[in-house]
């Protein structure tokens, strides 16, 4: 498939606006990081790198760059200035980690993301509320154990 027609078919497939794509472009080239990888990506990975760009390197043969963004397979490269809001987005519906991830990994990438999104559901005032209300409500309901039986010998 050509480069363009891909890059076409994952921004048509990835919930993220114009305006959002145009953000992370710019996010991009402002991220030190991203920007290396960029460069790296365009003009070959150097033997030596920085400890920041090692999990970029792992994933070197999946990277992509084309029309300002940085694509892992087909999932979008967030710059570090755009992840939180990624997540808020992400977890807007409060859904659980796991679903989360799903949601995540059909559209966006960056070192860590996992991690970082189990940490985010799990300090979320809104979810760890309705934890405990749930956690309260199974403990109600739980049912007690049987008496053992005892032999008669």
């Amino acid at each position: 498939m050509e480069v363009e027609t891909y890059i076409d078919a994952v921004t048509a497939l990835v919930p993220a606006t114009d305006k959002r794509l145009q953000e992370i472009r710019e996010g991009l080239l402002s991220d030190a990081t991203c920007s290396k990888v960029i460069d790296y990506c365009t003009q070959g990975w150097p033997l030596i790198i920085s400890a920041d760009l090692v999990p970029f390197k792992r994933v070197a043969a999946d990277l992509l760059y084309a029309r300002g963004l940085l694509l892992k397979g087909n999932r979008l490269v967030i710059p570090k200035m755009l992840r939180y809001d990624v997540m808020k987005n992400i977890h807007e519906g409060h859904q659980g980690i796991s679903k989360c991830r799903e949601r995540a990994n059909s559209a966006v990438w960056w070192p860590g993301i996992n991690q970082q999104l189990a940490e985010f559901v799990t300090k979320c005032p809104v979810c760890k509320k309705y934890r405990q209300i749930n956690a309260r409500a199974y403990d109600a309901i739980k049912p007690s154990q049987l008496p053992v039986a005892k032999s008669r010998l």
